[in-house]
């Protein structure tokens, strides 16, 4: 039996062609725009996000005597 493992593909690495094919038709400013605000826009989208509240671990109770 052969297992196939699959390559890791990064957001970067699909991007990578659409961006380029936006610099061709437009200008390299355009294509590069996305790259300025999409990580401000996520940062700003991320600040209303709590942290989570951490794990309760629960302490064995002995049975009353």
């Amino acid at each position: 039996m052969t297992v196939r493992r699959c390559r890791p593909v990064s957001v970067g690495g699909l991007a990578a062609p659409a961006l380029g094919a936006l610099a061709d038709s437009t200008s390299l400013r355009t294509a590069l725009m996305p790259l300025i605000i999409l990580p401000a826009l996520g940062g700003l989208l991320l600040r209303g996000l709590r942290e989570p509240a951490p794990e309760r671990q629960s302490t064995p109770r002995l049975p009353a005597r």
